[in-house]
């Protein structure tokens, strides 16, 4: 709401309707570029100024699908962005590449690839030359998931008509659920284009709501319009029930307490069960797959360098190239591409890995200490290392000593950590008189003070640097990537650890185990 308002003062200083395509237009055009003055079409390259007579709002630049809403049907925000209008006449139903990545005279493709992998990182993927490809494996899977969907629906008919009795149990095609919510104005809950927003949660309790609106004389005369070709017997269709008002719909909605399932997994448990018959077993992935070999440490500022192989045609910047690890081989390249262009640097490291057979290399990769997992030979020495990939849980503590008595804490502990048969977080083994306020996995609630409001929010993930992040419940996926919380403004906010049950009742959450 914030941003529309912001953007609604800058289109009534250029005099352009404050509308949601006039908006939309404007956040993507905000996303070329963070400077102003260097925002241009992907395509062409050609500067898109906001108030200009060929600018932003004139005929000249238009809102285009990345890839094609004929083949994808994708009319998200996220598969959209400006493009010059001869650019999109060309381009057509084609992804970028298709478009092109030929040799054109008016198009250059690696200025384009350039300029599109400027844009936001869910936009990024599509204009690689395998965008088509990877959408048809995900329409594919999307596929599968409706099937099963289907089927699951036949089953809890089959389960309920045993429970209630088959007369007094039915079940409504997908279809006309969703026909029924925009017939009855009910996307305009959560959307302002009156489309279904699945972004949001909440979208879910809308179709339970229809479902049970939907009674078996309704099914019964679409049944028969269906057969009789009435297509237009939708539009005739009664409110859902007598003094139905979008304001009693809204408020319902707007007062929905999004719940998720807690799935912690307890470490411990699941290292000791004696039921394994000595087999330990783990919760989730412990660590990514890539072994990294060790190369210089900087034991002051706690990193690490590490080195790990790639292929050598992968490396196609300069930047890239200064992290090999071999002096001759780093040497070699760097004289080679003195000077040259960017887009000439990938050909000639091609060619210098066909002549001399060198297919990967070396490269260096700093890292911080707290995110490796150094791993031990039989002789108790280090040969190899991995990233720590995902944290645990997060604890947060308050220390009764020292210059930090009084003020939160927190200590992340990594997958790896946790499975350890001798675990103990480190927070407490520094300081064992110091109480542990909570501690939060992925999906857990907590609720705190903010704009003079008690919020309640959802843990989405939290960094080995003490960062966490925090989304509202309702929100199923977003493309921006929420603020980071620290440790000293959770306490400032007075925040608490909550729980929320499946019918959307908060409570106060237990204390958990330090080592459950």
């Amino acid at each position: 709401r914030k941003q529309n308002e912001q953007i609604a003062e800058e289109l009534e200083k250029i005099g352009v309707e404050n509308t949601y395509q006039n908006r939309l237009k404007y956040k993507l055009w905000e996303e070329l570029d963070k400077d102003p003055t260097k925002r241009c079409c992907p395509y062409t390259g050609r500067t898109i100024l906001l108030n200009a007579v060929d600018g932003l709002y004139s005929n000249k630049f238009e809102i285009e699908h990345i890839l094609p809403k004929s083949k994808t049907f994708n009319d998200r925000p996220s598969n959209k962005t400006i493009s010059y209008y001869k650019a999109n006449r060309f381009k057509g139903e084609q992804s970028p590449f298709e478009a092109f990545g030929g040799s054109l005279e008016d198009y250059n493709w690696d200025n384009i690839l350039e300029r599109g992998l400027k844009l936001p990182k869910n936009k990024r993927w599509r204009f690689h030359p395998d965008a088509m490809k990877n959408f048809q494996d995900e329409g594919e899977l999307i596929s599968r998931m409706l099937t099963d969907t289907q089927y699951m629906s036949r089953v809890a008919l089959e389960y309920m008509s045993y429970v209630c009795g088959a007369k007094n149990v039915w079940a409504i095609p997908g279809q006309l659920t969703g026909k029924i919510r925009t017939k009855w104005g009910l996307n305009k809950l959560l959307s302002e284009d009156g489309r279904k927003n699945r972004e949001d949660n909440r979208h879910h309790a809308i179709d339970a709501f229809v479902v049970a609106c939907t009674d078996k004389a309704m099914l019964q005369k679409v049944t028969t319009a269906i057969k009789q070709s009435k297509k237009r017997f939708i539009e005739k269709i009664p409110q859902p029930f007598a003094n139905f008002t979008h304001e009693d719909i809204q408020e319902k909605v707007d007062n929905i307490i999004v719940s998720y399932k807690p799935d912690h997994g307890n470490t411990k448990a699941a290292i000791t069960d004696d039921k394994q018959k000595g087999k330990r077993k783990t919760i989730y992935q412990l660590h990514d797959e890539t072994a990294y070999g060790f190369v210089s440490e900087d034991i002051e500022h706690g990193k690490i360098t590490l080195s790990v192989r790639k292929p050598l045609i992968s490396l196609d910047s300069e930047k890239n190239i200064k992290k090999i690890v071999s002096t001759t081989i780093r040497n070699d390249l760097l004289n080679l591409i003195d000077g040259k262009p960017k887009k000439e640097i990938k050909n000639i490291v091609t060619h210098y890995s066909e002549k001399y057979g060198i297919n990967r290399v070396k490269i260096r990769d700093e890292k911080d200490k707290k995110t490796v997992i150094p791993i031990y030979n039989k002789k108790g020495e280090i040969y190899k290392y991995y990233l720590s990939g995902s944290n645990y849980c997060a604890d947060i503590y308050c220390s009764n000593k020292g210059d930090k008595a009084g003020k939160w804490q927190v200590d992340i502990i990594p997958m790896f950590k946790a499975h350890q048969s001798d675990f103990e977080p480190e927070w407490h083994k520094q300081n064992p008189t110091a109480k542990k306020i909570m501690r939060f996995f992925i999906n857990d609630f907590v609720a705190y003070d903010e704009d003079g409001e008690r919020k309640i929010r959802r843990v989405k993930k939290m960094n080995v640097d003490g960062r966490m992040f925090f989304i509202d419940p309702k929100i199923a996926k977003s493309d921006k990537e929420p603020n980071a919380t620290s440790v000293k403004q959770l306490q400032e906010r007075n925040a608490r650890k909550i729980g929320i049950d499946i019918l959307g009742k908060v409570y106060d959450s237990k204390p958990q185990d330090e080592n459950n």
